[in-house]
C-alpha cells in the first residue's frame, strides 16, 4: 500500500516539475501575486503603470491599454461599458439594411453597389447574418486614421459591415472599383499606378493592397484588390513624371507650379529649389507631392521620406507585416491561431491532465481499500468453508469427481457460492501437492 501511494505522489511530483521546467508562460498570462504579464516572447515581464506605452490590455496594472497607452482600469471600463450600452441602443433603434442576409462561413459571398465600390466579395471564418456597405468619406483624412497614405488621394471609402461585429470573422475581401477618366488628366496621375490601401486601425499605419486594373471604358477604369478584411481604404496614384521639358524657361506640355517651378514659377511668397516650391527658411524635401523623385524608393516613400509600406497580397512577407495586418501573406500554419501579431501554437487543452491526475489519486485512494475488503471477505469464506476444503481434498485424491462433490455438497446444505470457492481452493491444493512430489523425485 505505501508503496503504490508514494509512486503515485512521485509521479504527479515529478509530471508537475517537467511542466514547469519545459513550458514558457502563456502569452497574455497576468500573475497578480507579482504583478507581471507574459509578454509576446513568452517571458513574465512587471506590468506597466499608467501614462506607459502598450500594445494589448494585458499589460496594464489598469488592465485597459487605450490609444497605445496605460490608462486607468475603473476609467476605461466605464468607458467600454458605456459604448457597448450605446451600440445595443443604436442596434435595436436602427431597422438592418436591405440587402441583408446570410454569410455562410467559407463560402463567397457577393455585395454589389452603385458607388466608387461597385463590387465585395468577402469570405468569412463563421456563418453570419450581415450586410456590407461601402461609403465614400472624400479626400480629406478621416477623423480615425492618423496619417495620410503615399500618393495622390482619390477618395477615403469606408468599407465595413452591419452589424459591425461581423466584421471580425471576414478574412478575406475581393474589392472591385472605379476611377473617373477625366480624374487622371486633371491631376497629372498615371492610371497604371493606382493603389487601394487598407488602414490597419490596431497598429495606426496604412498597407498597402496588390491591386490590378481590370477594364477600362470611354469614361471609367476599373480596378480589383485584394484584402485580409474590411476596414478604412484609400485610393491613391502617382502623379506622372516631370515634362522632358522641365527646364527649358517655357510654361508648357501640361507643366504647372506644382510639377515644374522651373519653367512655371511659384505662388507669391514660395521660391522654387530643386524643381519644388518652399516657403523661405523650408527644407525642399516634399514628401506629399505625390511623384517619385528626390531619391525616394517609392512614390512619396523612403529616401528622405518614411519608408514605404509593404504591399500586402504579393506572396512575399516583407518588413512590417504580420499575421494581423496581412494574413494574405503572412499565413498561420495549421494548428496556429494569429495572437498579439504573431501566429502562436495552439496549446492543448489541460483538462486531460487533470482528470488523469484526479483518476490516478481516486485510485490510489479506492484500489487499496478494494482490494483489503477483497482480502477480508476471501479470508472469511476460507474459514467458513474450513471443513469442505479438507472433505473435498480427500475426495479428489480418492478419484471422486467434480460433479459428484458438487451434489453431494448441494445436498448437505451448502451454497453454490461456497463450493465453487472450496472446490476451486481444494484443486489448487492438488496442484500444489503434485508439484512438490515432482521436485523431491528429481532432488532423489
Amino acid at each position: 500500500m505505501k508503496k503504490i501511494v508514494v509512486f503515485i505522489f512521485s509521479f504527479i511530483f515529478a509530471f508537475a516539475l517537467l511542466s514547469v521546467v519545459s513550458a514558457q508562460c502563456n502569452i497574455g498570462e497576468i500573475n497578480m501575486t507579482s504583478a507581471s504579464f507574459c509578454n509576446l516572447s513568452g517571458q513574465m515581464q512587471s506590468l506597466k503603470a499608467d501614462g506607459v506605452s502598450c500594445e494589448n490590455d494585458f499589460e496594464c496594472l489598469g488592465s485597459k491599454c487605450l490609444e497605445g497607452t496605460c490608462s486607468h482600469g475603473v476609467a476605461a471600463e466605464i468607458a467600454q461599458q458605456k459604448g457597448l450600452l450605446q451600440n445595443i441602443l443604436d442596434l435595436f433603434k436602427t431597422p438592418l439594411p436591405v440587402g441583408t442576409e446570410n454569410i455562410t462561413a467559407n463560402t463567397t459571398t457577393t455585395f454589389n453597389f452603385s458607388t466608387t465600390v461597385y463590387e465585395v466579395r468577402i469570405r468569412s471564418s463563421k456563418s453570419v447574418y450581415a450586410t456590407v456597405s461601402t461609403s465614400s468619406i472624400g479626400t480629406n483624412i478621416p477623423a480615425s486614421v492618423n496619417a495620410a497614405p503615399p500618393g495622390k488621394i482619390y477618395q477615403y471609402l469606408d468599407v465595413s459591415t452591419f452589424p459591425a461585429s461581423a466584421r471580425g470573422s471576414i478574412n478575406n475581401a475581393i474589392i472591385n472599383f472605379k476611377i473617373e477618366k477625366n480624374w487622371f488628366a486633371s491631376n497629372n496621375c498615371n492610371s497604371s499606378t493606382v493603389v487601394l490601401s487598407r488602414y490597419v486601425g490596431e497598429e495606426k499605419r496604412w498597407t498597402r493592397l496588390v491591386t490590378t486594373k481590370i477594364n477600362e471604358t470611354s469614361t471609367h477604369i476599373f480596378y480589383k484588390a485584394t484584402s485580409p478584411g474590411l476596414s478604412i481604404f484609400a485610393i491613391t496614384s502617382e502623379r506622372n513624371a516631370i515634362s522632358i521639358a522641365c527646364g527649358d524657361n517655357a510654361c508648357t506640355g501640361g507643366e504647372s507650379q506644382s510639377t515644374c517651378c522651373l519653367d512655371c514659377g511659384c505662388p507669391a511668397g514660395k521660391s522654387c529649389s530643386g524643381n519644388v516650391c518652399i516657403s523661405a527658411g523650408q527644407n525642399a524635401t516634399t514628401c506629399d507631392d505625390g511623384i517619385k523623385n528626390q531619391g525616394e524608393t517609392g512614390m512619396d516613400c523612403g529616401g528622405p521620406c518614411a519608408a514605404c509600406s509593404p504591399e500586402c497580397g504579393n506572396g512575399i512577407i516583407e518588413e512590417g507585416e504580420n499575421c494581423l495586418n496581412c494574413a494574405l501573406d503572412v499565413k498561420c500554419s495549421e494548428g496556429e491561431a494569429c495572437k498579439y501579431k504573431q501566429c502562436i501554437k495552439q496549446g492543448g487543452s489541460i483538462l486531460p491532465y487533470i482528470i488523469i491526475i484526479v483518476l490516478v489519486i481516486v485510485g490510489a485512494i479506492v484500489i487499496p481499500k478494494k482490494l483489503k475488503k477483497a482480502k477480508k471477505k476471501n479470508e472469511e469464506m476460507e474459514t467458513k468453508t474450513h471443513s469442505m476444503i479438507v472433505y473435498m481434498l480427500d475426495a479428489l485424491k480418492t478419484g471422486v469427481q467434480e460433479s459428484e462433490l458438487k451434489d453431494r455438497m448441494f445436498k448437505a446444505g451448502w451454497k453454490n457460492t461456497e463450493i465453487e470457492f472450496a472446490l476451486k481452493n481444494a484443486k489448487q491444493q492438488v496442484k500444489e501437492g503434485e508439484k512438490s512430489k515432482k521436485v523431491e523425485s528429481v532432488k532423489k
